[in-house]
């Protein structure tokens, strides 16, 4: 039962159903035509357009959007279709081809991701085409039968929409579900003493940038005009909206307030109410988890068991707490505790409504409830950063201008690209002048374009992205090799290795995403069988897979090192976004206390809420950033200390914030050496003087607070001392050398 449910939410986690769908939209034109129809020029060009289109094809989004991206791919791949059709006859125009498209197809990244799969789709049709010499109407039969095959996806998935589209949303909701289950399972590690702090967050922040990607991906789904719902599905497709809106709400009173571990371990040590802040997260998650079930089993009866005796032995041990008198000499500790307590139980009360959403024995097919599930979701959409809809950035010429240079990381990328590609088709050529043996021979001029395939495809514009993509890439690649043989040994029947083949197509589109050594692998078994399909030798295609795929990622290591983009010479943009992000939430804190504004406090909570959320957002890119600078080469890593205590500094101001209770402060009337302890950290952010701080009061309010605006204003301190040092070593033309942070 347990593998089952494993399987269960592998199927639906990894979208395997949309792949599915890609998969036989993009194969379905070699099975009718090359197959029935024998048709086989036919039935492969068309299988290369429809497997561009498939590429690109991602659920959610406005019908009208994503059919105009559909034909603005179809026509690209045409074009590149034509081009590098007519180029493939003539040595020089190929290479200028290549050279130029390559160019082209990396300068779309400029214009977002989505933009970056119709390039790499055309990237894919190009080397396609450039394997063998094309002439006369081949070229536009060729040409032709690919805009045919783009078509015929277009179609294909047109019609597949109409009535698949409740699924597709199922499937965004409980993954959005098993994301914050996860997120919630991390969070709950913060509280085991047993578990590294630094390796926690770090796991934390991962599964919350997956948590929040799947968010924006199930609000698009659900927001998507794509098919037109069926008035049967209008209350499904309400209870979905309103689940996804819960699972919204949990995230952001989980990060809406940052908890000091390193104090909360410091105060509370090995005591009862950190293990069962633990325990409660941990079982919340569970619910959470079980819960996910409701989205594609909604009349499912689910066993979820809310941890109601954990949260009330949590509000006994803190009475304990201040009846025994642990709190009168440390303050700060009974705010810290009362502020998990609070974000915990209101967490506990979102997850039994949804619980009760579930339950419900009647459909949801009052037209005001259906309403007020459309409204809450496109309020989620603009007020929480956690499910914001990234906008694709429009086509545009200017911005397209503005990156033609060497400040660009796109620009050096498209560079290293296009020179890629020249040497794909270069070095097999010489490397064939130089062996004999018949095998690497046939590797280096048969199917020489592998090598191209393999760069297009490793090659990406950070020097650390591309060594990840090189290793997984050979591994996988030597992986799917023994697969590949073993399965050629046993020799299925042509029915088997086709249905093998689709579905390791199914598999690659799952797995290329999210992890690129399984995708890889995958990949090279359905190229084998692929092969196989065209009568050629099987054991011996593997051995020129190898061999080319080892040429095409050590000609990719060479070239990362040409006009790279290290991260060293962007981390102090980052540095600067999370500085700016602290700076904007310690100005939304004083606005909390600000008497003279007409705001009401519930709008300047929301605000405040936003900035803080903002700000865990870059302190997250920052760091990020950080430690891809220390994956790259020590040459390239510079003022590693100073960015170092500016990050750890950074993440205490962010902290100590959340300590002072900004919920609480719109009612509380404070000292103003509290406002100017606050002034002063942020006149310290922006490298500006702040002069000498007074003392704190000693009041029970102000020694609640004490302790945070004094980690406040001395982080705020470090990160100004840190950016001096890094401005004067820069104004003395020298950098910091590279050592451990």
């Amino acid at each position: 039962m347990r593998l089952l449910t494993k399987l269960s939410h592998a199927y639906y986690r990894y979208q395997f159903y949309s792949s599915l769908r890609q998969a036989t939209g993009a194969l379905l034109p070699a099975v009718l035509f090359a197959g029935y129809l024998h048709q086989f020029a036919l039935g492969v060009s068309m299988t290369v357009g429809a497997f561009c289109l498939a590429m690109i094809d991602q659920f959610g989004g406005r019908r009208k959007d994503r059919v105009k991206e559909l034909w603005a791919a179809s026509g690209f791949c045409t074009l590149v279709a034509l081009i590098s059709s007519f180029a493939s006859g003539y040595p020089v125009l190929l290479f200028m081809t290549v050279a130029l498209v390559c160019f082209s197809c990396a300068m779309l990244n400029v214009f977002g991701p989505r933009w970056g799969l119709i390039a790499l789709s055309g990237l894919f049709v190009m080397i396609l085409n450039v394997r063998v010499p094309t002439h006369g109407s081949e070229v536009l039969l060729n040409t032709l039968y690919t805009f045919l095959g783009t078509v015929f996806y277009l179609l294909y998935t047109l019609l597949v929409r109409r009535f698949t589209y409740l699924n597709e949303e199922r499937r965004a909701v409980y993954g959005a579900y098993l994301n914050t289950a996860t997120y919630m399972q991390k969070r709950a590690a913060l509280y085991d003493m047993q578990t590294d702090l630094d390796a926690a967050y770090q796991h934390m922040f991962t599964a919350r940038a997956a948590m929040t990607a799947q968010f924006q991906t199930a609000c698009d789904v659900l927001l998507s005009d794509f098919a037109k719902r069926r008035q049967r599905n209008q209350s499904e497709h309400a209870q979905l909206e309103l689940m996804l809106v819960h699972a919204i709400k949990i995230a952001d009173t989980m990060i809406a307030t940052q908890t000091d571990y390193k104090a909360l371990r410091a105060h509370l040590g090995h005591s009862a109410f950190i293990t069962l802040c633990q325990r409660t997260i941990a079982q919340l998650g569970d619910c959470i988890n079980t819960l996910a079930d409701a989205a594609v089993h909604k009349n499912k009866p689910l066993a979820v068991t809310l941890p109601t005796e954990t949260l009330r032995a949590m509000s006994a041990e803190l009475n304990t707490y201040h009846a025994q008198g642990h709190f009168d000499n440390a303050p700060h500790t009974r705010v810290l505790m009362l502020q998990i307590m609070r974000r915990i139980r209101k967490v506990y009360f979102i997850v039994a409504d949804i619980l009760r959403l579930h339950e419900a024995s009647s459909p949801h097919t009052d037209p005001k409830l259906l309403d007020t599930a459309d409204t809450s979701i496109h309020e989620v959409v603009q007020s929480s950063p956690s499910s914001a809809i990234s906008p694709q950035k429009p086509f545009s010429w200017k911005l397209l201008i503005n990156n033609l240079n060497l400040g660009s990381p796109n620009f050096r990328y498209a560079l290293r690209l296009s020179i890629a590609g020249l040497l794909g088709l270069l070095v097999p050529l010489a490397l064939a002048s130089i062996f004999s043996d018949q095998l690497l021979h046939s590797a280096f001029t048969q199917r020489s374009y592998w090598i191209l395939l393999t760069l297009v495809l490793v090659m990406k514009p950070g020097f650390t992205l591309t060594r990840e993509r090189n290793k997984r890439r050979l591994i996988g690649t030597l992986i799917g090799c023994a697969i590949a043989f073993l399965l050629f040994k046993i020799d299925p029947s042509n029915t088997v290795y086709f249905l093998i083949m689709w579905l390791l197509y199914t598999l690659a589109l799952c797995f290329l995403p999210i992890n690129y050594l399984y995708g890889a692998t995958f990949v090279t078994v359905f190229v084998m069988i692929a092969f196989y399909f065209l009568h050629e030798s099987g054991t011996f295609v593997i051995e020129e897979r190898l061999v080319d795929t080892l040429v095409g990622c050590t000609l990719a290591l060479i070239l990362s090192y040409f006009l790279p983009s290290w991260e060293a010479t962007s981390i102090q943009a980052s540095a600067q976004g999370a500085i700016d992000a602290n700076t904007r939430l310690l100005k939304s804190t004083l606005r909390m206390v600000d008497k003279t504004t007409n705001e009401a406090p519930a709008t300047r909570y929301e605000d405040w809420k936003k900035a803080n959320i903002a700000a865990e957002l870059a302190l997250n890119n920052f760091s990020a950033a950080f430690q891809r600078m220390m994956s790259e080469p020590a040459a390239h890593q510079f003022y590693v200390a100073e960015y170092n205590r500016i990050m750890v500094q950074l993440f205490v101001i962010y902290a100590q914030i959340a300590n002072l209770e900004p919920a609480r402060l719109a009612n509380t009337t404070v000292s103003t050496e509290f406002t100017r302890y606050l002034e002063s950290a942020i006149q310290r952010l922006q490298k500006q003087p702040s002069g000498t701080l007074p003392a704190l009061s000693d009041d029970d309010l102000g020694q609640a607070m004490n302790l945070p605006l004094l980690e406040i204003a001395a982080a705020a301190e470090t990160v100004k001392n840190s950016l001096l040092a890094i401005d004067k070593q820069a104004a003395n033309g020298t950098r910091a050398k590279p050592q451990a942070a």
